[in-house]
Parts: structure tokens; sequence; C-alpha cells
């Protein structure tokens, strides 16, 4: 998976790789991105296995968590954003997720998605902090060192 990624980064890394009415990242801009997230989530004790739970539309750091947590051999629990809480809240219990990435527009929820899942760990917003313990562009701007795990398989699961 993140063969084709890097490839990309290495034929066309001055070009845009996504564009919306947020922002607009390189395809250098959006490796750098997955490749701190990586750090940070690594940091944060995510390791091979583990699940982090999203719960976001789609959006260019929806995409750079998709990569970030496959480069740590992690699993990415899509979280449905038309869910009711309860259906959230078993998901969320069923994988054990460690970590719970939020976008802002569903802030309202973390409150009650933390208490409902002792597993999560830590919570990290996409946007507005709010009152998630982290954002993540705050943890990108600190530029986290990221040293890729040596027990990785193509076999893996990322989802």
């Amino acid at each position: 998976m993140q063969d084709v990624c890097r490839t990309a980064v290495e034929k066309f890394g001055s070009r845009i790789a996504f564009d919306s009415l947020e922002n607009q990242l390189t395809f250098d801009q959006l490796w750098d991105r997955i490749t701190y997230i990586a750090g940070a989530l690594s940091n944060l004790g995510v390791k091979k296995g583990d699940r982090v739970g999203i719960l976001a539309a789609n959006c260019a750091d929806y995409i750079a968590y998709h990569y970030a947590t496959s480069r740590l051999g992690a699993i990415l629990l899509v979280l449905n954003t038309r869910h009711a809480l309860g259906e959230l809240l078993w998901a969320l219990n069923d994988a054990e997720a460690s970590v719970l990435v939020i976008r802002e527009e569903f802030q309202e929820l973390l409150g009650d998605l933390k208490a409902g899942c002792k597993s999560i760990q830590a919570s990290i917003a996409i946007g507005e902090k709010g009152t998630a313990e982290y954002s993540t562009d705050e943890l990108v701007d600190a530029k986290p060192e990221f040293a890729p795990p040596g027990n990785l398989s193509e076999q893996d699961p990322v989802l």
C-alpha cells in the first residue's frame, strides 16, 4: 500500500495530490503529513495490530491517517458518520480502539465516546482541537521522528 503512495511522491512530488475547499496539498506535502502523523501515533504508543478509530468525512487528513496507520501496521477503524452513538460505541468497543481521531463537526460526541469506550487512550481532532487531547495540526507541527517497524508484511490488515 505504501508503495503506491511513495511512487506517486517520487513521480509527481510537486504536483497537487489533494485539492478541496479547505486546502491544497502536493504529493510531497501529503507524504510529509503522513510521516509526521505516523511518528505522532507511534509516540502515543500505537503499534502493529492496534486499532485507530476515525470519525470524519472525507478530507486530506482522512487520507493521511489511512496511510499513517498502515505505515505502523496499525488498523484504521473507519466509523460511519451516519451511525448513532450506540452504533459507534459498539464498533469502538468491538475493535478495542486505542486512539480516536475525530473531525471537529463530531466533537459533541467525543465525551460520550470516550466514556463509553474504556480502551481509548487518546483522542486527536482533525480541525479545531475542542475537547480532544491533541489536534492533528499540533502533532504534525512538532515533526516527530518516524522509524518504520521492521516486522510489517503485505498480508497485514490495514482496515
